[in-house]
């Protein structure tokens, strides 16, 4: 019935049993007579399934729904807006599209849907983002190192991208320009404590030992117990630099 396919779907993603809900909202699609019945669903039957698909890992319904939605919203169709909003936007859509791609090892349709987000908002940084790290898995640091500028100047007030940006030039081999970025981001966010930890990293590798100590033990002051293993890593540093 409506209220067990369709409420208790509802009830299922607010409490996060996302199996059952992805179940439901499965059976209530499927129990459509026909596909032109199928087809008078409203769109936010397919979001909240593709969302539970996505959250069990069903990474093919999940891209199966949102791409549905992503050509409802290109053609303008909003049928069910007055009945339940979607939290959505068209551009999102691409972008969750290059998400969800992505989460399923298919990099090169990430990376177009990607790209389609960008040519539609060049302000959409989290796909610079996204790009960055998928550069990087392919050692194309260039171009990981172009979208983490990208990602900086689309968002210029977010510390955490200037440390995504000096974490990706050292893994370029840019030591200099990692060090001078991450001093940037422990300027603007002096109480993120992962700073001080790349930015010893970078300070030893450029043989700046007093430096390098400083940033250490700073890094050790700050650091909540979850990075007991850069604790452990970054206190072998010191021993190495004493």
């Amino acid at each position: 019935n409506l209220y067990e396919y369709l409420f208790g779907g509802f009830d299922d993603i607010q409490s996060g049993n996302y199996e059952s809900a992805f179940h439901r909202f499965d059976h209530l699609i499927n129990d459509a007579a026909t596909p032109a019945d199928r087809d008078a669903l409203p769109d936010f039957v397919f979001y909240y399934r593709g969302l539970a698909a996505a959250h069990i890992e069903r990474w093919n319904d999940a891209i199966a729904d949102f791409a549905q939605l992503l050509g409802a919203s290109e053609r303008g169709q909003s049928p069910d807006s007055l009945i339940y909003y979607l939290p959505i936007e068209t551009n999102q859509y691409r972008y969750m599209m290059g998400v969800l791609y992505q989460r399923a090892g298919n990099l090169q349709d990430a990376v177009r849907y990607y790209r389609e987000a960008l040519e539609n908002d060049i302000g959409l940084y989290m796909a610079n983002s996204r790009l960055a790290g998928i550069a990087e898995t392919n050692m194309n640091w260039p171009v990981a190192i172009k979208e983490r500028r990208a990602a900086v100047s689309a968002n210029p007030d977010d510390p955490s991208l200037l440390l995504d940006l000096g974490k990706t030039l050292a893994g370029a081999g840019d030591w200099a320009g990692a060090e001078q970025t991450l001093k940037q981001a422990r300027d603007a966010n002096p109480r993120d404590s992962r700073v001080p930890y790349y930015l010893g990293i970078v300070q030893q590798q450029l043989n700046k030992k007093e430096e390098a100590r400083a940033s250490c033990d700073r890094f050790i002051a700050l650091a909540p117990s979850r990075y007991a293993r850069q604790v452990d890593n970054a206190k072998q540093r010191l021993a190495a630099l004493r």
